[in-house]
């Protein structure tokens, strides 16, 4: 009768769960294939939002506004001449959000930069809509 030993290393199991771990949170924060974020912020005359999309060209963007909805939509494509990626982590892109916005939006007075990346478009609230601030007089 043959009699083999097998010692067990029960450190060796949890440093290879850890392992597993490690690169399932590696994969959990990855902005690989994500949806860019938006940021949207209203003061009495003005809304802003914003984009982080780098790499989208101004050809490849389009900012649309109909009625009290703001609509942003682009496309980012990678180097076609580069096929022997070592790493991506930044693939192609084909985006469209839309915003509903707070107010009424005047269409002559909305601007939208692209720069280093980020997308900021500034739209300013029509006079009608804007609040009205009504002086109290003591009686």
């Amino acid at each position: 009768m043959t009699t083999c030993a097998m010692s067990w290393d029960p450190f060796r199991d949890i440093e290879t769960m850890l392992s597993g771990l490690d690169h399932a949170n590696d994969r959990a924060w990855s902005t690989a294939g994500a949806t860019p974020g938006i940021n949207v912020y209203a003061t009495e005359e003005t809304a802003v939002v914003t984009s982080e999309l780098p790499g989208v060209q101004t050809g490849d963007l389009s900012v649309q506004l109909y009625e009290d909805v703001l609509t942003i939509t682009a496309k980012r494509i990678s180097d076609p001449a580069a096929t022997d990626w070592l790493v991506r982590e930044r693939p192609d892109l084909d985006f469209s959000r839309s915003v509903n916005l707070p107010f009424s939006v005047d269409p002559e007075h909305i601007e939208a930069n692209l720069k280093d990346g980020v997308l900021s478009i500034s739209l300013k609230r029509t006079a009608d809509d804007r609040p009205r601030h009504i002086l109290v007089n003591h009686a």
